[in-house]
């Protein structure tokens, strides 16, 4: 049987107050806050949400709610995070979920109103052989867009364009 990967790895450049603040949203996602889970599915209530403010609640919801499947107590953002001297590092294990990966930039990126981008390549690996199985995305999130290019689509697109002018 074989294992399929995707892997990637990269910064969101952030300030010691921003990171901070990206710290404890994905705190407040995973209930790892004084070991508070909340309801995701509730709105924000101040008598039951005492150990975060309604910005973290607010985008943790958002970015837990996009997570397949949610259920309370029992969230999986499919990366990981680590504080680092020049931002958020955002890698993953075995697999990581990119596409929520760059929305949680994105989210933090409209935040703070940072006029940035992040790019990152996300590599699809195989523990065997696959025709079909080794690939990767590039990925460029702004403020404003999220925008992917897999190899697979660049490939086909160049194949087309070869076969086009041999057809001439």
């Amino acid at each position: 049987m074989a294992d399929f990967y995707s892997q990637a790895s990269f910064v969101i450049p952030l300030n010691a107050e921003q990171l901070t603040f990206a710290n404890k949203v994905i705190e407040c996602a995973l209930g790892q806050i004084n070991d508070d889970i909340y309801d995701f599915n509730e709105d924000y209530d101040p008598l039951v949400v005492k150990s975060v403010s309604e910005d973290v609640y607010t985008m943790a919801k958002a970015l837990v709610l996009q997570t397949d499947d949610y259920e309370k107590g029992c969230v999986c953002l499919g990366f990981l995070t680590q504080a680092v001297y020049d931002g958020l590092w955002i890698t993953g294990e075995e697999n990581i979920n990119d596409e929520l990966a760059a929305n949680f930039t994105q989210m933090l990126l409209q935040y703070f109103d940072l006029d940035i981008c992040v790019c990152f390549g996300v590599a699809y690996t195989c523990s065997k052989p696959r025709l079909d199985a080794f690939g990767g995305d590039a990925v460029f999130v702004t403020k404003k867009e999220v925008e992917y290019i897999s190899s697979t689509q660049w490939l086909s697109k160049k194949k087309a364009e070869f076969e086009k002018q041999l057809s001439v």
